[in-house]
């Protein structure tokens, strides 16, 4: 029959499905938002709520809606079910330690129980019960409902106490659970759906089914974020162990030297960057201080600050630096941390002479005083660990009163501001030239500050240390 031939009473039912059709599938729709909108496991109380409600609004015709959750390998379950507010048609209220959620039209109850309990409820085994759900199809039984067992189940599991039935309005409301029911179960992928009907519905089932299908699907999605979060909270929880690790790395104060004011400085990234600063004081008066940096990130950084400071307490007294780089590289190069090593440079002071050593990091920066001139202080070498043969070299510099050091890392030097651009070393040298006759710690704030101004609102991707030394006048 073509369209022209159709009647107006078929065209006007055809209308009538696709509007229930298009307002079955909203209301699924709503169910697939609330249950995306939920941030922990508590809050499907909510999409227990919004399914009852729009049920109500298609007339399905179902007393109660109960979702439950099954872990088959607990053997438990947790049941939320939502009825209508007895409060509203009887002015009965329940009062029961269960009830999560309480509406003028609607009460939710969280019920946890084994699967041998729920089973038992409708007359079947946990065996049956299981396979009833993993079968993943409308699983359906008669039951009558009589007084005694009703009042058993709604005492035991829901905590509702039995003297609330012995009023007159208490018996109005048992007496709409009793009789016999027909019972639904629609499985999805983390439970079951049920509802109970006085007659067999076809419609109602379709609404519901259409509803469960929108909140399996969506509560995957739930799941899956809840798993990221975790993921995400375990992964801070170790960022968090390991920034705390590298700070107790670091000695707790500077050290005091006739000759040299000292000061040093470190900025956290949000991911452990893997700076280290240390020192070691001779009796002879040599001071010898270090300022390293993990070629890695994260938890593998913090183990290679560990392992280097360790050996640096052990050998960083000896007098030639270029031994002590030697040994350090083997003994991290045996630690198999593939390709993740310690950046490091190393300084020592005695008589205004200052000794210095490098392996793979940012140059020293050394003001003199006498001309107001900042020289770069580079000395080539393979960060320690990579290699058990590499070699290094170590360079002697006469300091006079007011000659600056400055040690740093490259995260000042390459801090990225929004447009992706680096700080640069240019920028840190000129600002160093700058304020280098300032106290240590002046240096190390207007140098972080420059740092700062320039990331804008940029988080900084890298550890910020450095260590300034002035000679005293």
């Amino acid at each position: 029959m073509s369209d022209e031939e159709k009647t107006n009473e078929q065209l006007l039912a055809e209308l009538v499905e696709l509007r229930q059709q298009l307002v079955v599938k909203q209301a699924a729709e709503r169910v697939w938002q609330e249950v995306l909108a939920m941030r922990e496991s508590e809050d499907i109380v909510e999409v227990v709520a919004v399914m009852w409600q729009e049920m109500k609004t298609l007339m399905v015709k179902t007393p109660i809606i109960s979702i439950h959750f099954i872990d088959e390998v607990s053997g438990q379950m947790i049941l939320y079910s939502t009825t209508k507010n007895p409060q509203q048609d009887l002015g009965l209220t329940i009062d029961s330690p269960k009830i999560v959620k309480i509406d003028p039209e609607f009460t939710v109850i969280k019920v946890n129980m084994s699967i041998d309990t729920a089973a038992s409820f409708h007359s079947i085994d946990r065996a049956e019960y299981i396979r009833n759900w993993k079968e993943d199809k409308v699983f359906s039984f008669r039951k009558f409902q009589d007084e005694e067992s009703m009042i058993n189940i709604l005492e035991q599991s829901y905590s509702i106490k039995r003297e609330v039935f012995n009023s007159e309005r208490g018996k109005a409301w048992l007496n709409e659970l009793l009789g016999e029911w027909y019972h639904y179960w629609i499985p999805f992928e983390f439970g079951v759906v049920s509802i109970r009907e006085k007659q067999p519905n076809e419609y109602d089932l379709g609404i519901v089914q259409e509803l469960t299908d929108a909140l399996s699907f969506s509560y995957l999605r739930f799941i899956e974020f809840q798993k990221l979060e975790e993921e995400n909270t375990r992964q801070a929880k170790e960022l968090e162990e390991a920034r705390q690790l590298q700070l107790s790395m670091l000695p707790d104060k500077t050290p005091t030297h006739p000759h040299m004011d000292i000061a040093w400085h470190m900025e956290t990234a949000s991911e452990v960057g893997g700076d280290y600063y240390d020192y070691t004081l001779a009796d002879n008066g040599t001071l010898t201080l270090t300022l390293g940096d993990a070629t890695g990130h994260g938890m593998a950084a913090g183990v290679v600050v560990t392992a280097t400071k360790s050996l640096f307490q052990s050998l960083g007294h000896q007098p030639n630096m270029v031994e002590t780089f030697m040994t350090m590289s083997r003994h991290l190069k045996g630690m198999n941390l593939q390709r993740i090593g310690m950046a490091m440079n190393m300084v020592k002071l005695k008589d205004g002479a200052m000794q210095v050593s490098s392996a793979g990091i940012p140059p020293l920066l050394l003001y003199r005083a006498a001309t107001g001139r900042v020289e770069e202080i580079l000395i080539e070498g393979m960060p320690l660990g990579y290699s058990a043969r590499a070699q290094y070299e170590q360079q002697t510099f006469e300091l006079t009163p007011g000659d600056t050091v400055l040690m740093m890392s490259d995260g000042l030097p390459e801090r990225l501001n929004p447009a992706d651009e680096e700080y640069g070393y240019p920028r840190v040298e000129a600002l160093f030239a700058e304020v280098a006759a300032a106290t240590p710690g002046e240096i190390i704030q207007r140098l972080t500050q420059g740092g700062q101004e320039w990331a804008a609102s940029r988080p900084q991707d890298d550890d910020i240390t450095l260590v300034v030394l002035k000679v005293k006048t």
